[in-house]
């Protein structure tokens, strides 16, 4: 559907207007440069590009007083690629975990805050978990909210901790169990987000070593507790090949699928 031209927000589409105009031929370029190619008073050009280098969307060279991309949108570009590479490459692994145990497999991310579903292959029985994609839950409950809490910052864990207002008894529990979860490298949860089903999670690194996503694993109690020892070893083992194609190095960093 197309937009609307009344939908639009003149100034933020002058300012992507202005972001457009840098090309690999055109990497720098002036006030007056950009004025004749959008066709904007330069007063106007210079108001933009003070808001964009403000946020680091422009950078301006002291010397030339020319302005390039800055490297902010590096950063949204690395975070674009990210998510791509990490569906496209975890896709084919989950699907063949799904075909092994024949129950739910989805992929989680942290986004403000919160625990992401961006990809998922369904079980093929009846009775499964309905995990939606982009459903987003609390980090703090469920196998895979915990897992991706157990291996953030330490500052950032416990920030979204205290957003949950636990007594200090269940933020000793809870603390206990994250750190259970770094030890082991994965989480089992029975009945702890959603009653009667049971969840193991695994976390996937990237090639510095951090934390980028977590694989899961889920289905009804009564199928799924007689065998969680098979399946929590196919997940990781899911979750470190994931791993290495994100060029995860199990050799520098710890090996957490041992």
């Amino acid at each position: 559907m197309k937009q609307k031209d009344s939908d639009l927000v003149q100034s933020v589409e002058r300012a992507l207007d202005i972001l457009s105009c840098f090309t690999v031929e055109k990497q720098e370029q002036s006030i007056a440069d950009l004025a004749n190619e959008i066709h904007l008073p330069k007063s106007t050009i210079s108001r933009l590009l003070n808001t964009l280098k403000s946020k680091n969307y422009i950078e301006q060279d002291m010397h030339t007083q020319k302005y390039r991309l800055g490297f902010r949108l590096f950063d949204l570009g690395n975070v674009y690629s990210t998510g791509m590479d990490l569906r496209r490459l975890a896709y084919p692994l989950m699907k063949s975990l799904n075909q092994t145990t024949s129950e739910t497999v989805n992929l989680n991310i942290v986004d403000r805050g919160e625990r992401v579903c961006i990809e998922k292959i369904e079980s093929p029985h009846h009775i499964r978990n309905f995990i939606k994609v982009g459903e987003r839950n609390s980090l703090c409950f469920g196998a895979a909210g915990k897992t991706l809490l157990a291996f953030l910052p330490k500052v950032e864990a416990e920030y979204l901790i205290g957003r949950e207002n636990f007594d200090v008894e269940k933020k000793t529990e809870l603390m206990k169990e994250l750190e259970k979860i770094r030890l082991h490298g994965y989480c089992i949860s029975s009945g702890n987000r959603i009653e009667g089903a049971l969840a193991i999670s695994a976390p996937i690194f990237d090639s510095t070593g951090q934390l980028v996503a977590g694989v899961s694993l889920s289905g009804p109690i009564e199928r799924l507790s007689s065998k969680t020892d098979i399946l929590t070893r196919e997940l990781c083992e899911t979750a470190k090949k994931i791993s290495l194609r994100l060029g995860y190095n199990h050799r520098r960093f710890k090996d957490y699928y041992t």
